[in-house]
This record gives C-alpha cells, structure tokens and sequence, in this order.
C-alpha cells in the first residue's frame, strides 16, 4: 500500500509534471524521487507503529525470538552455501 501511494500516487505524477512542465527538469525528477521516499516512510512509519506491529516485533521472526532467528538464518546460510 505505501508503495502504490508513494510511486503511484506521487512519485510518478509529480516526476512528471516537474520533469515536463517545469523549469526543474532533471532536478525535477530527483526532487519527485525524494518526495516518493518520504512518502513511503512516512506510510510504513505510520503502520509500525500499529499495536499488531508491536506484537510481531515482540515475538519476533515468525513466533522466535531474536537470537532464535538469527542463529536460524546462519543455519541457512551454511546449509546453503556454494548453492546460491
């Protein structure tokens, strides 16, 4: 959802117009850029800090906890190794 409305909704319109229509050209696509960023940070920010969230970053990585997680990923990872 942050992303449809960041690129979508902003970033890609306001690329555009500041790109085409403006005085700005290249600069106004890197300005369009930054406000597509922002946008989708302010957007995922917002949804961090809902109570599921909360709850999720407190359990940890599907149901583990932290150190559980990580020592998951390195099993994976010398497990795969040379395949990748």
């Amino acid at each position: 959802m942050a992303n449809l409305a960041g690129t979508c909704g902003l970033g890609l319109p306001l690329a555009i117009f500041l790109g085409l229509f403006t005085s700005l050209g290249q600069y106004g696509v890197f300005y369009a850029k930054g406000a597509d960023e922002i946008t989708k940070f302010i957007f995922f920010f917002l949804r961090y800090q809902t109570p599921a969230w909360q709850g999720q970053i407190a359990t940890g990585w599907h149901g583990r906890g932290y150190h559980e997680a990580v020592f998951c990923w390195r099993d994976w990872l010398e497990t795969n190794r040379g395949v990748i």
